[in-house]
């Protein structure tokens, strides 16, 4: 129950606060009691008048659905609309009989309003009924001055006109013939020496009777647990988080924050658009490319690498050419300059052969321009050789001399 605050809320609206710890706090002063709850759990207890309290079997499991069921089952036990009315159940149920309580909307509203007019936030609103310990075969009486609670089960009791319990009491022993309490125990708030109930009638039922000197507020705290009772905050009562007031500051800057990283994740999805738009349109501008520079390939893989392929061996296939012919054609020209009686018509240069078309002298003249390429290691196939009038009209075919 650590940095735990308890009050209890009488019928008046009088509050009472109990802070337990080494030197425990008891107060009714309402700024002693807002100034302890400052920072703490706050747990209230209210009188058992406020409540109606029932047990009905629900044959189903499911929560929500025993939530639904709730107010249709107490029907008949509350005066006036179930609309009216809020239910709450135990936090943890382990038989179909499910208990009970319910409590008017509109004094609960106004609990809640007393409560928040002092910016009191309670996180538990339990009747005091529930708190008190019920084996079976035993009662809890508590009595106050005007209004006192008896408790038949831990689930179950009632409020009564103190002038009255003695009554009650006789009538309920009665009713109860077989089921009837073997102990009775009496906690008398009142500062009074005198037992109010006479229990010389009950010769089977054992009456303890215990006086509280400090108020019935510091017995109920002890018995508090965290799943003690019936919470009435739930469902749509359920307390909601209270936001820390140092945060407060902070808000206009998480907004900033919150604004500069929206742009940021707009910018990021238009750029994004952008490129991806601006990507498709290379990806088809080199498709275009790759199908004019290489029309016989029909499957596109990889763009870059296929063009780099194709190119670095056309360029392969242009050096082994340039070099093959112009070996050949410069050992052609050496030989000329032997011979400054020969005139070239015409040549072809294909697949490592040079053709020669050529007007010379006389056959002597030919015959010396072969014998100079033979010696330069050039292969000389003189293909015909024609005399046209004064000169000779030749076709050569040369190329490297096989090693």
């Amino acid at each position: 129950m650590a940095n735990t605050v308890f009050i209890r809320i009488h019928n008046d609206n009088l509050m009472d606060l109990y802070l337990p710890g080494e030197e425990p706090v008891v107060s009714s002063d309402i700024d002693q009691i807002v100034e302890s709850c400052r920072g703490n759990k706050l747990v209230v207890f209210i009188a058992t008048s406020d409540v109606y309290l029932s047990t009905h079997a629900i044959p189903v499991r499911n929560r929500q659905k025993i939530l639904q069921a709730v107010p249709y089952a107490m029907e008949d036990d509350l005066i006036g609309d179930i609309k009216d009315f809020h239910f709450a159940i135990p936090a943890r149920l382990s038989t179909n009989d499910v208990p009970i309580c319910a409590i008017a909307r509109a004094r609960l509203d106004s609990i809640l309003a007393q409560l928040n007019e002092h910016r009191l936030h309670p996180q538990v609103i339990i009747p005091e009924i529930l708190l008190l310990p019920c084996p079976t075969d035993e009662w809890n009486i508590i009595i106050s001055e005007h209004e006192s609670t008896i408790q038949t089960a831990q689930y179950s009791g009632l409020s009564i006109d103190t002038d009255n319990l003695q009554a009650y009491l006789d009538m309920a022993i009665q009713e109860a013939a077989d089921q009837a309490p073997t102990q009775i125990h009496i906690t008398d708030t009142r500062l009074t020496e005198s037992p109010l109930i006479d229990g010389s009638e009950f010769d089977t039922i054992d009456i303890t009777h215990r006086p509280l000197e400090n108020g019935l507020l510091p017995l109920l705290a002890s018995h508090y647990k965290e799943d003690a009772g019936i919470n009435l905050l739930q469902g749509e009562y359920a307390p909601k988080r209270i936001a820390n007031p140092s945060l407060k500051k902070w808000k206009p800057v998480f907004a900033l924050l919150g604004i500069v990283l929206f742009i940021q994740a707009v910018s990021a999805v238009i750029n994004y658009v952008d490129i991806s738009k601006e990507s498709n349109m290379l990806d088809k501008e080199i498709k275009q490319v790759f199908q004019q520079a290489m029309p016989e390939t029909k499957r596109m893989v990889n763009p870059k690498g296929q063009m780099e392929q194709k190119l670095n061996a056309l360029q392969s296939s242009s050096l082994a050419f340039g070099a093959g012919f112009l070996q050949i054609l410069n050992k052609y020209s050496q030989s000329l300059q032997d011979n400054q009686e020969i005139t070239l018509k015409g040549l072809n240069y294909r697949n490592g052969r040079l053709d020669l078309e050529l007007t010379i002298n006389n056959l002597q003249a030919l015959e010396k321009l072969k014998q100079s390429l033979t010696q330069a290691a050039m292969t000389v196939d003189i293909r015909s050789a024609t005399v046209q009038g004064k000169a000779v009209f030749a076709r050569l075919r040369i190329q490297e001399a096989s090693k």
